[in-house]
C-alpha cells in the first residue's frame, strides 16, 4: 500500500512540474505577444504622424496653375491595360500613403492584366522602389510615396 501512494505522489509532483513548466510557457508567450502588440501600436502611430505631415505638407504647397493651355499640350489619350507598363498598372492599383500587401498588388494587376506574372510585377516593384516610388515596409508589404511625372491614370 505504501509503495502505491508512494508512485501516486511521484505521479502528481510530475503532474505539478509540468504544469508549472506550461505555466512558465504561456507567461512566456504572453510577454512576447505584448512586445508585439506593443512593436504593432508604435508602428501604427508612426504612420499616423507621418500621413498627418504628409497632409499638412501637401495642403501648405501651392499647385502651379497654367493660365493658357499650350497647343504642343495633347490630351492623355485612353489606353487599355495590355498598352501600359507593369509600372503603370502597379501605380493604378496603389493610393498615395497606403500600405498594400504584395498579394493585393499582385491581385490588382491581375485584375487589370489577366496573366501578368510574378515575376514581372516583382520586378516593377524593385524599379519603383529604387527609383523612391514605392517603399518596401516589411517583407510583402509596400507603400505609395509620390505619383511619377510620367504616370498617366488609366482613363
Amino acid at each position: 500500500m505504501a509503495d502505491i501512494e508512494r508512485t501516486r505522489k511521484e505521479q502528481s509532483a510530475a503532474a505539478v512540474v509540468q504544469a508549472r513548466q506550461a505555466l512558465a510557457d504561456t507567461l512566456e508567450a504572453d510577454r512576447v505577444a505584448a512586445e508585439r502588440h506593443s512593436a504593432a501600436e508604435a508602428v501604427v502611430t508612426a504612420a499616423e504622424d507621418y500621413f498627418a505631415g504628409l497632409g499638412a505638407d501637401v495642403s501648405s504647397q501651392d499647385a502651379p496653375v497654367d493660365s493658357e493651355p499650350s497647343q504642343a499640350q495633347t490630351p492623355p489619350r485612353s489606353t487599355t491595360a495590355a498598352d501600359r507598363s507593369v509600372n503603370h498598372l502597379i501605380l493604378d492599383v496603389l493610393e498615395i500613403g497606403r500600405i498594400t500587401p504584395l498579394k493585393e498588388i499582385y491581385e490588382g494587376v491581375r485584375g487589370l492584366r489577366p496573366g501578368t506574372s510574378g515575376g514581372a510585377i516583382r520586378g516593377s516593384l524593385t524599379k519603383l522602389n529604387q527609383r523612391g516610388v514605392v517603399e518596401i515596409v516589411s517583407r510583402g508589404v509596400y507603400r505609395l510615396l509620390v505619383i511619377p511625372e510620367d504616370y498617366r491614370a488609366n482613363t
